[in-house]
């Protein structure tokens, strides 16, 4: 017992701490809970703090496609992807694609399907001229 507590309290004190709040991984989180209602993501946004707002948005863009995306192949999940990124305000949109974008990444869990990231730009490009 006593060698769990000194391993853990080393653990502890030699963990590096991150040097701001994990915004990012918090609208990931709250995009795989919420996804469904984009409303509710917003408002939850909104009471984050403003200097970590884009980064939170980045999150949501991120958990909306791997939430969606994960173990899928067919085209019908992809389109239901791009109505709900079509369905965030447009003010945030821009952020929303670029953690879409993320969500491809190889730094990134889970692996997504590399063609859903093509055809997501081919499709999302009139949504941005809009």
């Amino acid at each position: 017992m006593l060698l769990c507590g000194i391993a853990s309290a080393e653990y502890i004190y030699s963990t590096k701490k991150t040097e701001h709040p994990l915004y990012k991984a918090a609208g990931w989180v709250t995009a795989r809970k919420f996804g469904h209602n984009t409303e509710k993501l917003f408002k939850i946004r909104d009471v984050s703090k403003a200097e970590f707002r884009d980064e939170f948005t980045i999150g949501l863009g991120w958990g909306l496609s791997a939430t969606i995306l994960e173990n899928k192949k067919e085209q019908k999940d992809l389109l239901k992807l791009i109505s709900i990124v079509e369905n965030c305000p447009i003010e945030h949109r821009e952020k929303i694609i670029e953690g879409v974008h993320f969500s491809f990444s190889d730094k990134v869990t889970p692996v997504l399907d590399s063609k859903f990231k093509t055809d997501f730009d081919k499709l999302i490009l009139p949504l941005q001229i809009k």
